[in-house]
């Protein structure tokens, strides 16, 4: 799911005149939501104004590459027959936003991934569920160990409810808390969760 337009607005009006901000394409919002793209994940970045991309840019041929992507088409390859000569969608530029979409390379991962999750037990009647209630039982063992717990508190599925749980389980344990961060920590906060292992 894409939503976006061909223009922004900018900060200023038009041409100081009152009657509402200027068309920009210089830095604008889009969002994108399943088919593979990574969820609770901020892309990019404008100037302190809100007027230019200066982090993250992607242009209209990288939307383009990375769309077809996540559908499973390499945008190098797939082209079109106009006026006697073979076109691409994205021309001779573009280059996929793997940020946008790791840790699914294609089609087919995305599938094993599903097939990952199908397998959690959801009820004592799954064949696991026993074994992951023995080792939660013993997890207090390690209340006297260094125990450092690092937490993205966007995460959609890791919610705070598992935080507070594991810190039942381990009172003693260092907990650091990552306000704006989702599920995948380290590719969102990865200097942040370093420097909390790195520390005493």
């Amino acid at each position: 799911m894409l939503w976006g337009g061909e223009f922004g607005r900018s900060p200023q009006d038009q041409a100081n005149s009152g009657d509402g901000r200027r068309h920009n394409n210089q830095g604008y919002s889009m969002w994108m939501a399943s088919g593979g793209v990574k969820g609770g994940l901020r892309y990019g970045g404008t100037d302190e104004i809100g007027e230019t991309s200066v982090v993250g840019k992607l242009g209209t041929h990288e939307l383009h590459a990375t769309m077809l992507h996540l559908l499973d088409f390499d945008h190098t390859k797939l082209t079109y027959r106009y006026a006697g000569r073979d076109f691409r969608l994205t021309d001779v530029y573009g280059a996929v936003a793997t940020g946008l979409i790791a840790p699914y390379s294609n089609w087919a991962n995305r599938v094993a991934i599903a097939r990952f999750v199908q397998d959690i037990p959801r009820s004592p009647a799954d064949p696991t569920w026993q074994l992951l209630a023995s080792i939660e039982q013993q997890l207090p063992r390690y209340g006297d160990y260094p125990v450092k717990l690092v937490w993205g508190m966007h995460d959609w599925c890791f919610r705070p409810e598992c935080l507070h749980r594991f810190q039942k389980l381990l009172p003693n344990a260092q907990t650091q808390e990552l306000t704006d961060v989702g599920h995948y920590v380290m590719e969102e906060a990865a200097d942040e969760v370093l420097a909390v292992i790195r520390s005493q």
